[in-house]
C-alpha cells in the first residue's frame, strides 16, 4: 500500500498545508468571527455602563432636598452607627445614635426625620426594639422607622411590615441601606 502521508502526519500531527491550499472562505469567517466577538464586548462594556451609571443614579436620588435629613439611630452598638455613618457619607444626612436606654428622652425632642432601630436593643424592661416601633405606629409615626435585624428567616420581617414600618436585614449592603433610607424619607407621616 503506497502512502502519500508525510511521516510527521503519521505520527499524530496534522499534515503541513500551504498558505496557498487554505480556502479564501476561512480566512472570511475568522474575520467574521473576530467582529461577531468585538460586538459582544462592545454590547457588555455598554451594559455594565448602564448598570454603573443606573446604580450612581439610584444613590444620587437618596439625596431627597438640599436641606440636611436627621436620622435617629437607636442601637446599643456603636459600631452599628459607624457602619451607616460610612455608608450614608456625602449624602447630607445627620445620623445621631443613641442606646435604647436613652431612646425615649431623644425620641420626645422629636427633631428627627426618620428612626432606625435595632430588633433586639434593650429599651427599658419588657421593651424591645420591635415593641418601640409599634409604640411609635401607634402614635402614628411608624412609616418613618426602619427596624433593622440580623435575625434569620421572615417572622421578624413579617412583623415589623405588618406595623407599617420598613425592614432591614443585617448585614446590608449599601444600596439596599440606601433605597431603605430614600423610602424613609420620602415616606408621608399618618
Amino acid at each position: 500500500m503506497n502512502d502519500d502521508r508525510s511521516p510527521q502526519a503519521s505520527a499524530g500531527q496534522a499534515p503541513a498545508v500551504a498558505p496557498s491550499e487554505v480556502p479564501q472562505d476561512h480566512n472570511e469567517s475568522a474575520d467574521v468571527i473576530k467582529d461577531r466577538v468585538d460586538g459582544k464586548i462592545t454590547d457588555i462594556k455598554q451594559h455594565f455602563d448602564l448598570m454603573v451609571d443606573r446604580r450612581d443614579r439610584q444613590i444620587t436620588e437618596l439625596k431627597v432636598s438640599n436641606a440636611e435629613r436627621r436620622i435617629l439611630v437607636i442601637d446599643d452598638a456603636q459600631s452599628t452607627v459607624d457602619i451607616l455613618k460610612g455608608y450614608l457619607k456625602g449624602q447630607r444626612i445627620e445620623l445621631v445614635g443613641c442606646s435604647g436606654k436613652l431612646a425615649r428622652d431623644i425620641l420626645e425632642s422629636g427633631d428627627h426625620d426618620a428612626i432606625m432601630i435595632e430588633e433586639s436593643v434593650v429599651v427599658e424592661a419588657k421593651v424591645d426594639g420591635l415593641a418601640l416601633c409599634r409604640e411609635l405606629c401607634d402614635k402614628g409615626k411608624g412609616k418613618k422607622v426602619i427596624v433593622m435585624s440580623s435575625r434569620p428567616g421572615r417572622k421578624v420581617k413579617n412583623s415589623v411590615e405588618r406595623i407599617g414600618a420598613l425592614f432591614l436585614r443585617k448585614p446590608f449592603k449599601g444600596l439596599d441601606l440606601a433605597q431603605c433610607v430614600r423610602s424613609a424619607l420620602l415616606r408621608e407621616s399618618k
